[in-house]
Order: C-alpha cells, then sequence, then structure tokens
C-alpha cells in the first residue's frame, strides 16, 4: 500500500460530521430527548393526521386513501413531440401531466418574435395559439387525469380552455391546477415588463375567480415557491413567502366578493423544492402545514376543513444537480423525493439527473418517475401516515422552523406584505443575498457537493453522458406552421375579438378570461392577446418594444 493511499484511508476511516446547523442555520444538539418538547402540546401542537393544525398530514389515512400524484414536469420542442412524452409518461404510470411553456411563451410573445429565436422550446413548450393547446393535449383524457399549466396571465389557460372545448369537454368536467403565481414571476428570472404587478396580477385573479364559478374540479391558483429557492433562498424565506404571497391573493379575491371558503380549498397546491437537507425538509413542509391552518382560520376566518388543508406539490431540487458525476444525481433526487413523501406531499416531479446539462431524455425522464414508483409500492414508507411523528428531532426542529418562520413573515409584513416587498426590491435583494451567502459556502468548502467540492475527479475522467437535444427540424416545422396558422385565419374575426379584450381590459371590474377564450377562438395568439391587454394598460404592445402587431389593428399600435 502506498503511504498516499495509506494516509487517504486513514482518513476516511476517522472521518465526522462537520454539520452543526440545519441549512437555513438552526443550530443542532447532538440529540434530542422528550425535555426539548416539554413545551408543546402534543394534542393542540401535533395532534394527528387528519385534524387541525394538521402538522401531521391532511388525511388521516394519507397514502392508504390515495398516492400522491406523480407528475414529471414536461414540455420541450414543439406542442406534438410534448404530446408524445406525456403518453409516454402517462403509458409509465405517470397519474398526473403537468406541462410547462417555454420562456417566449412565459414572457407573453411568439414564437416567430426576434427575442425568441434561441429559447423555442428549450425548457418548456412553445403555445402560440389554440392550435397548439390541441396538439399538446390531443388523445389525452382531460376528465378523468389531472393537467397542471403553467402560466401567470389568461392568455393560455384561454388557449388551453378553447383547445379542451374542441375537444368536447366543457369546463365544469376538467381537472387540474395552474401555477398562476403573478408575484413570484415578477423576480424569478422572467422578463419584468411581461409580467407588470398592475395588471399581471389582476390576470391571475380573473383566472382563479373563473375557475372558483365556472370550474369546480379545478383548481386554478399553485403559489410557486420552488423557483424562489431554485434562486438560492433558504427552506425559511420559502415558507415565509409562500404565506406572504398567499395572503396577498387571498385579501384581493375576498375584495371580489369571493368568501374564504370559496377561496382557500381551490389553492391547487403549493408548489416547493426538496433540497438535501433530509431533516430539515421533512420539518419545512409540516411547519408550513401548520402556519397555514392557523393563518386561514385566525386572519381569515375559515372554517371548513377544505380551507385549512396545506396542499403541496414538491419539486426536487433543480439547483442541487450537478454536471459533475451527473449519475450521482439520481442519489440526490432519491433522497429528497423520500423527504417528500414522509412529510406528506400531495403531488411530486422528480428530477432527472441529466438535467444539470439540459432536458432529459426519454430514458432518464423514466427513471425520475421509476424513482417515484419505487417509494410508492416498494419502501413500505406509505404505510402509515406521518411514519417520524412523534420523533423528538423531528417534533423540536418543526417547531423551532415554525417560529424562524413567523420571525421572517414580520420582517414582510414590516415591508408593506409581500406585493409591496417585491415591488420595493427588498424581495430581489434578500434573494441575491441569500445566493452569495450559500456560493461562499461551497466555493470555501463550508458546504460539500459530492463531485463538485469534494470527492472530485480529473475532468479526462468525468464520463459525458447524452442529452436530449431540440433537433432544428422540430423547430422549423413550429414556426412554419405558426406562419399557417396566421394565413389561414379570418383577420377580421381576430381583429374584432382583440379590439373586445382591449376594450374590457381598460375596466379593472371585468373578468377577462371570457374575451380572452373568444380570442383564442377566433384565431388570435398569445402575444396579439397579451399586446391587447398591454395597450389598454397604457404600455407597448411588445414586452421588449422591438416589433409591431402582424395584424392590422389599430387599437395595438
Amino acid at each position: 500500500m502506498t503511504s498516499d493511499l495509506k494516509k487517504k484511508a486513514g482518513t476516511a476511516y476517522r472521518e465526522k460530521t462537520a454539520i452543526k446547523a440545519t441549512d437555513c442555520g438552526i443550530p443542532l444538539k447532538d440529540y434530542y430527548t422528550s425535555e426539548d418538547i416539554k413545551d408543546l402540546d402534543l394534542d393542540k401542537d401535533i395532534s394527528v393526521p387528519g385534524q387541525f393544525p394538521y402538522t401531521r398530514g391532511i388525511y388521516a389515512n394519507m397514502y392508504r386513501g390515495r398516492l400522491w400524484s406523480r407528475r414529471e414536469l414536461c414540455g420541450f420542442g414543439s406542442p406534438k413531440k410534448t404530446n408524445e412524452r406525456i403518453k409516454f409518461l402517462v403509458e409509465s404510470g405517470e397519474s398526473g401531466i403537468n406541462f410547462i411553456t417555454d420562456l417566449p411563451t412565459h414572457n407573453g410573445i411568439d414564437s416567430d418574435h426576434p427575442r425568441a429565436v434561441a429559447d423555442i422550446g428549450r425548457q418548456g413548450v412553445p403555445i402560440c395559439n389554440m392550435e397548439d393547446a390541441q396538439k399538446i393535449i390531443e388523445s389525452i383524457p382531460l376528465d378523468s387525469i389531472s393537467v397542471n399549466v403553467t402560466s401567470g396571465s389568461v392568455e393560455v389557460p384561454a388557449c388551453y380552455l378553447a383547445a379542451a372545448k374542441k375537444a368536447g369537454y366543457n369546463p365544469d368536467v376538467l381537472m387540474g391546477t395552474t401555477v398562476n403565481d403573478n408575484l413570484h414571476f415578477w423576480v424569478c428570472g422572467f422578463h419584468q415588463n411581461s409580467w407588470p404587478i398592475s395588471w399581471g396580477f389582476r390576470c391571475a385573479m380573473d383566472w382563479v375567480e373563473y375557475c372558483i364559478k365556472n370550474m369546480p374540479r379545478f383548481n386554478p391558483l399553485s403559489i410557486d415557491v420552488y423557483d424562489y429557492r431554485e434562486n438560492g433562498i433558504s427552506a425559511v424565506m420559502e415558507v415565509a413567502f409562500a404565506l406572504g404571497e398567499a395572503r396577498e391573493y387571498i385579501k384581493a379575491l375576498l375584495e371580489r366578493g369571493l368568501h374564504i371558503d370559496e377561496v382557500a380549498p381551490r389553492v391547487g397546491t403549493v408548489t416547493h423544492s426538496s433540497e438535501s437537507d433530509f431533516f430539515e425538509e421533512i420539518a419545512k413542509l409540516r411547519a408550513a402545514r401548520k402556519l397555514w391552518a392557523k393563518m386561514v382560520k385566525k386572519e381569515f376566518g375559515a372554517a371548513h376543513y377544505r380551507s385549512l388543508r396545506y396542499k403541496f406539490h414538491v419539486h426536487t431540487a433543480g439547483n442541487s444537480l450537478a454536471a459533475q458525476q451527473p449519475i450521482v444525481n439520481v442519489v440526490r433526487v432519491a433522497y429528497q423525493s423520500l423527504a417528500a413523501v414522509l412529510a406528506g406531499c400531495q403531488s411530486m416531479h422528480t428530477c432527472s439527473y441529466d438535467e444539470a446539462m439540459g432536458l432529459p431524455t426519454e430514458e432518464s425522464h423514466e427513471l425520475a418517475l421509476r424513482t417515484q414508483q419505487v417509494l410508492a409500492y416498494e419502501t413500505g414508507v406509505t404505510a402509515v401516515s406521518d411514519p417520524l411523528g412523534g420523533s423528538y428531532y423531528i417534533e423540536w426542529l418543526t417547531n423551532e422552523f415554525e417560529k424562524k418562520v413567523l420571525d421572517y413573515l414580520k420582517e414582510i409584513e414590516k415591508k408593506g406584505g409581500m406585493k409591496k416587498a417585491i415591488q420595493s426590491g427588498w424581495v430581489e435583494n434578500e434573494i441575491v443575498n441569500a445566493q452569495y451567502a450559500k456560493q461562499k459556502e461551497i466555493d470555501e468548502g463550508k458546504k460539500t457537493i459530492i463531485g463538485v467540492n469534494k470527492f472530485r475527479k480529473p475532468f479526462e475522467e468525468e464520463k459525458i453522458h447524452p442529452v436530449h437535444h431540440v433537433p432544428e427540424e422540430v423547430i422549423a416545422e413550429h414556426l412554419d406552421n405558426l406562419k399557417k396558422f396566421r394565413e389561414k385565419r379570418d383577420d377580421n374575426r381576430v381583429i374584432k375579438s382583440l379590439e373586445k379584450l382591449f376594450e374590457q381590459a381598460k375596466n379593472p371590474t371585468i373578468n377577462l378570461v371570457d374575451p380572452a377564450i373568444e380570442a383564442a377562438e377566433a384565431g388570435a395568439t398569445v402575444a396579439e392577446m397579451r399586446g391587447a391587454i398591454r395597450k389598454a394598460h397604457g404600455e407597448h404592445f411588445d414586452p421588449f418594444e422591438e416589433i409591431k402587431p402582424t395584424i392590422d389593428a389599430p387599437f395595438l399600435y
């Protein structure tokens, strides 16, 4: 044995953990006993699964009654290719559909916009019109499978509803939810001028109100704090931002004359991250459930049990994935998924191991789904509700986490609430500071990332895994379809529908979902609908102020 190998073996044999606190800085002792939770009222603060304050789960029988929905995020290339991948995932055992639009669509521009070229179908599916939505949902039973659509305004949901109607589905039979969290879009990587809070918030609430009144099986609001967490914030900030945003949305909807017991149950899910600090992530989600129940009951007077139940979707942590030794990401995702299940999630997306390099391949997407299936069917963790309940450490950490969140929520309220905190730039500054602190810990080796700053391999020994690419011919076909769509539509009908949307957008008391559906059915594109709403609010038709409308409608200029 060489002296170098002997030294390494000796060091490894005597290694001990350097962890003295959770990821968000809660100091830890060597062990915990009943003394650490002696001040907790086990009946009042913890209770049992299915009972207020729901610390231990929102259902008494949890996964004995129904497993979480396995909902792999999907969207790439073109509507046709996305439809093919959705069908592949459903055939492989996915139990809920979850598609996301690409960055151009997110930003309210069509795929032939000069700014769209590099991003068409790269991080989601392009949806420019109703026909694109039709291709995505082709042959999918929308009345028997839940569909999640990510969009922050009314244009994409309008295209989806118009496509569903064309396929023979009435709105009242549709199942699913929408990630239309306009507040988070303002700070999470999208062009801010595409999502001005002034009217974007109104459109998001229009969609929620429409669904509450017309779509009883569809939960129209999913607050997305996963994207915040991906930007480097702590677990405490993640929960505080979720509850801070929820307050803003609930207040806005109650001001419209809705009742809290109409609104709270229709928050489809809150989308949380699950990172690698295993027990902190479990405590985080248990504390969030408890805090929600207390908030809607005490602050808003909710009485119905469905209002008090905090439903959450978990997206395993994309930012934890490494391009170095990418197969190790399979292990990371498995532990993150286990934390989500032990915490009692209602639905989950598991990342694919190759997502640090690009879109998931069919093989890696299937393996991500299989990770959830092994958890559900092989490990036994679904056999009882909240199997960690009563653990001295878990109950202590959940309680400590709750206190930290409440302290941070007070800071948000001092800024005038989440909406004002975002508009003032305070939230963005908090994110930047958290990003810097986290990266500094990694760079200095205080936080270990296997394969990145510890147990590294020489670059030449790294295995290069094949990654999914969007073929240029797929993009070309999509652009050609958009061109043909514009050529065959009735321009007069489109202009008439857009003018109605434009005029009604001027009146803040009018719900814009119906006129947006009419515009989608008439042949208007997402960018044209967005542009009409923008013009009604005195803004440029194009969020990037680079192009003019392709249709001759004077009110759009």
